[in-house]
């Protein structure tokens, strides 16, 4: 009961040991390794990146805060089901490219945990900031992986879902990626 990785390492599979291996693909993987393996596969469409964020947003503390994000995750995101991925996602998925595959959870998860980082330096209690620096997490994490022509038609888009006139006042051929949140908005 020994597991040989690709790079030679050897792990001794005694009883008392489990290993996860999340992978997107067995193709590489040994009959051996797919013969001690106990596959769980998961379907994007089966479970989308609501579930993920819905998880992040009951983790905070405020019930207030908590109800702030769930409306701003809702009109800028929408819901997920298992045939339309979100109105945000939607759009991006019907009018861009983008320049490496992500999947929705993977581009959620950043989203959260950049939006995360971002609201310990601000103001939690004042929704308008939150909304700005969703704004500015949604752009990197969901939007990061566009070309420079596609970022300019993202930030017409949530220009024109700016609900509260979050988005930065930008001069001539600039959009919101060449801008940041300062703690003094």
């Amino acid at each position: 009961k020994l597991l040989t990785l690709a790079n030679g390492d050897r792990i001794p599979m005694t009883d008392n040991v489990k290993i996860m291996f999340e992978v997107e693909t067995l193709v590489n993987a040994s009959p051996a390794t797919v013969s001690r393996a106990g596959i769980i596969y998961v379907s994007d469409t089966d479970l989308d990146w609501s579930p993920t964020v819905k998880s992040w947003v009951s983790r905070e503390k405020s019930g207030e805060l908590q109800t702030v994000l769930t409306e701003i995750i809702d009109h800028y995101l929408g819901e997920s089901t298992p045939v339309y991925p979100g109105k945000c996602f939607e759009f991006i998925a019907r009018n861009f490219k983008q320049c490496m595959a992500v999947s929705r959870v993977g581009a959620t998860t950043g989203l959260c945990n950049c939006l995360e980082i971002l609201m310990q330096d601000h103001d939690q209690n004042n929704p308008v900031v939150l909304e700005k620096l969703f704004l500015y997490s949604l752009c990197w994490s969901v939007g990061g992986l566009l070309e420079a022509e596609d970022r300019v038609k993202f930030d017409a888009w949530l220009r024109e879902n700016d609900r509260n006139g979050c988005m930065p006042v930008c001069k001539e051929h600039e959009t919101i990626y060449e801008y940041y949140v300062s703690p003094e908005s």
